[in-house]
């Protein structure tokens, strides 16, 4: 299996990249800090799209991309700074790198509650079957990853289904996981 982001994600990149350098840079600057075989592809596709143009050597925003690479340095900057309190500045903007692309502005509105609602704070692993959103994680390196490519993030709806001997089952995302005891202690929600 491939490393290799698909083309749809390299051009939020691109998108995103434009919109953190005031809506332009060269294709040369983009190629070297995205490092994919599909830059020219997607730069391509944006052009199509309508959301970049050509201007002597850069590559601009148009209007219409401009909104769209907002959006998506929102998330990227909101999930950075949610995960900078609690995890290394590079894992932070690992996982921003990877949730940019996967969570909905819904989940930014959520990141805002479970950051206003500190005090509410409790483990998964004692929170019931209730609904909440999920606060925090407080776990590090591979593991946090892991949980990250789950889709397991602040501001994420979730809700306890199950506890089995060793594992809670939630659903996230629409989609059910099963959680081991000792990893869903430090996975911190606040009730929904």
């Amino acid at each position: 299996m491939s490393d290799e982001p698909s083309v749809e994600i390299v051009e939020e990149d691109i998108l995103r990249v434009l919109s953190e350098n005031d809506g332009e840079a060269t294709v040369e600057s983009i190629s070297e800090e995205l490092i994919s075989s599909s830059v020219h592809v997607a730069i391509d596709q944006l052009l199509q799209k309508g959301l970049i143009r050509r201007e002597e050597q850069n590559l601009v925003l148009t209007e219409q991309g401009e909104k769209l690479a907002e959006d998506i340095l929102k998330k990227h900057l909101a999930v950075e700074k949610q995960f900078v309190k609690t995890q290394s500045n590079e894992l932070a903007h690992e996982a921003a790198h990877h949730l940019e692309h996967q969570i909905s502005l819904d989940v930014l509105e959520g990141m805002e509650t479970v950051t206003s609602r500190q005090s509410e704070r409790t483990s998964l692993k004692g929170f019931g079957p209730d609904e909440g959103l999920v606060a925090d994680i407080l776990v590090e390196d591979e593991l946090f990853e892991r949980l990250i490519a789950m889709g397991i993030c602040p501001g994420r709806k979730i809700q306890v289904i199950t506890e089995l001997p060793n594992v809670i089952i939630v659903e996230i995302g629409g989609k059910q996981l099963a959680i081991e005891k000792d990893i869903a202690a430090q996975i911190e929600v606040v009730g929904g």
